[in-house]
């Protein structure tokens, strides 16, 4: 039995194993999954609300929204210490100054794709 949580454990789907190749498990590496005897939970992040939002919060919001037209979620994972992603921010921004921004994007995505991000 191998149980797939995506979303939220209420949104939870069963599957019977004995069918899965290898190939198949490869797809679902990393996915949160319950095997028999062996119980991963999936990890849920409080976050601010927008309209919560004070101070610096509020304000990387905003910019948030008004580069993307909404405030994404990795910005919202952040939300607890706008000061980690105000230096994140900083940082990344720096590193973008001194390449050109084809390049950034090819070293983003060979790092994605060497971390097996799907994000």
């Amino acid at each position: 039995m191998l149980l797939f949580c995506s979303v939220h454990p209420a949104d939870c789907i069963s599957h019977d194993l004995t069918h899965l190749t290898v190939k198949d498990m490869v797809r679902l590496k990393g996915k949160d999954m319950i095997l028999p005897g062996r119980i991963q939970v999936m990890a849920y992040l409080k976050d601010i609300p927008e309209e919560q939002a004070e101070g610096l919060l509020n304000e990387l919001y905003q910019v948030a929204e008004k580069a993307n037209g909404y405030v994404p979620n990795y910005v919202k994972a952040l939300s607890i210490h706008p000061e980690v992603y105000d230096a994140w921010t900083k940082l990344i921004g720096a590193i973008r100054s001194k390449m050109r921004m084809r390049r950034y994007e090819l070293i983003t995505f060979a790092s994605a794709l060497a971390m097996d991000c799907t994000y």
